[in-house]
């Protein structure tokens, strides 16, 4: 069982998802609640409003992805590709996002509650903007 925190260092941290995800094969259409993902194609999908909880993606291809109208919470994307990625997340709450190639993305951040961290990620040529009080790049490249 994956413990409740991770643990960033500087007395913060941030509330992992439960561990108890249901392997899934595709991300549903609006709400994805407790679902793990593992090398899915989700490469120019298209989805608004998405409402992502307790969820992990590893290894997801979400390259020239539009996602718009995004609430995620307690989320981890892992190694991600999203190249070209357009994201619009209304509103992060302990998001852990390590490893992603966000190479041309763009990026837009409205709200966060609790943390939202990019950790060993690329950002060449990507556009980051919002409210970004909150989020923490550690070992990423721009």
């Amino acid at each position: 069982m994956t413990t409740a925190w991770r643990e960033l260092g500087e007395k913060r941290r941030l509330r992992r998802p439960s561990g108890g995800a249901e392997p899934a094969e595709i991300l549903p259409e609006e709400m994805a609640i407790g679902v793990a993902l593992d090398g899915a194609d989700l490469a120019e999908t298209r989805r608004s409003p998405l409402t992502l909880v307790d969820s992990v993606l590893r290894r997801c291809d979400l390259s020239a992805a539009v996602w718009q109208a995004v609430t995620m919470r307690q989320v981890e994307l892992l190694d991600c590709r999203a190249l070209g990625l357009r994201l619009s997340v209304d509103l992060g709450q302990d998001v852990y996002v390590a490893g992603g190639r966000f190479d041309s993305a763009t990026l837009r951040i409205s709200r966060v509650r609790g943390l939202v961290v990019f950790d060993g990620c690329t950002f060449t040529e990507a556009m980051i903007g919002g409210d970004l009080s909150a989020v923490v790049f550690t070992g990423c490249t721009f």
